[in-house]
C-alpha cells in the first residue's frame, strides 16, 4: 500500500492534515509521497478537484480511495488497517 498527498503551499487544511498523515503513516510503514498539487500537470492527471487530495494505492499501483478535503485521524487509520 502507498500513499499520494496532493497539497499546496497555502492551503491551510493541508497544513493541518499532513502533520496526522505524515504520522499514521509511519507508525503503519506505509509508504507517503507528499507532492504538490500546482506542479507539472498533477491537477490533469490525478484529476485533482481539492487540495489537500489524499490517494491511496494498493501495491500495484491501483487507486483503492480518495479523499479530498479534511479526513478525520480514526477515519484514516482505519482505511489503512
Amino acid at each position: 500500500m502507498r500513499v499520494l498527498m496532493f497539497s499546496t503551499e497555502h492551503c491551510v487544511m493541508c497544513r493541518q492534515v499532513k502533520p496526522m498523515v505524515r504520522k499514521v503513516c509511519a507508525e503503519k510503514g506505509v509508504k507517503l509521497t507528499e507532492l504538490s498539487a500546482v506542479e507539472g500537470n498533477n491537477i490533469e492527471k490525478y484529476n485533482l478537484r481539492q487540495v489537500p487530495t489524499i490517494i491511496i494505492l494498493d501495491d500495484a499501483g491501483d487507486e483503492i480511495q480518495r479523499f479530498s478535503g479534511y479526513i478525520s485521524e480514526v477515519k484514516f487509520r482505519g482505511i489503512l488497517e
